[in-house]
């Protein structure tokens, strides 16, 4: 979380739990300083300009069948965020379902192919540069 300008209150910004689930809010934004605002701000652009970049090369290999990765990723985004407002545990769906069941949309959101063996190798190469970005 990030300080919330000395406002006696912090705003969760992001986190990620030993599921490897992440989950951002940036709804209290206008609670922060402008230099919070900013981190903010760079840190979402950070990963929405990652998750671009592999859509991208996803579709230029073939992988994906995709118009525009940078307003895909968006949407995959705010899908994938969404989750925090409604998912509680004990719910209809366990949280593996939910993750098979998110997994399916948003590889069908971007047009994704069954893998081929150089498709696979090309998807373990863009995740494994986007740990590196990433780290």
């Amino acid at each position: 979380s990030v300080p919330s300008g000395g406002r006696g209150r912090r705003l969760p910004i992001q986190s990620c739990g030993a599921s490897g689930r992440i989950q951002t809010r940036t709804s209290g934004r206008n609670s922060l300083s402008s230099a919070e605002r900013r981190k903010v701000v760079a840190l979402r652009r950070r990963y929405e300009d990652i998750l671009a970049a592999i859509l991208a090369e996803g579709g230029a290999d073939g992988s994906f069948e995709i118009a525009e990765p940078r307003i895909a990723a968006f949407a995959i985004l705010a899908m994938l965020t969404g989750v925090g407002a409604w998912y509680q545990e004990g719910g209809r769906l366990g949280q593996r379902e939910l993750i098979d069941l998110y997994t399916r949309m948003v590889m069908r959101c971007v047009g994704a192919r069954a893998p081929s063996a150089s498709a696979a190798s090309a998807a373990r190469e863009r995740a494994a540069h986007a740990r590196a970005l990433a780290g």
